[in-house]
């Protein structure tokens, strides 16, 4: 069963979210996980330096809108996993491979240092 939200004329699902500055509300699972970094990124396995990022893994997808004016962010469905950008260098570990609930901001990947197609900037996190 679906739930819907009505604001201003506009239909939105309960999954769905938007990019910055909008403070989004997230469940899921902390986990750790290991990916290609530079310099191929994966294109060179034996070569490519591994870098470890904190991911969520979100308890159900969710589908993320871009403003039509917003240049960097686009819309995004079935979101399954953000990357964590822990500015406020929160104390993660504890949380890792719990279900969390997560407060921040959601973005875009920009550069190859970003794993997922969305990105949290966290600014609290609890156990759910």
């Amino acid at each position: 069963m679906s739930v819907l939200i009505l604001l201003t004329g506009t239909v939105f699902a309960k999954d769905t979210y938007h990019y910055e500055p909008a403070i989004a509300e997230l469940t899921g699972k902390l986990i750790e996980k290991v990916y290609y970094g530079p310099p191929g990124y994966g294109e060179n396995p034996k070569t490519d330096s591994k870098e470890h990022a904190t991911v969520l893994r979100l308890t159900s997808p969710i589908k993320v809108i871009a403003d039509k004016k917003d240049e960097i962010n686009e819309t995004k469905n079935n979101i399954k996993e953000l990357q964590v950008i822990n500015i406020k260098r929160l104390p993660l570990s504890i949380y890792l491979k719990k279900n969390v609930r997560i407060s921040g901001r959601l973005s875009s990947a920009i550069t190859g240092h970003h794993h997922t197609d969305v990105l949290v900037e966290i600014d609290s996190i609890a156990l759910q």
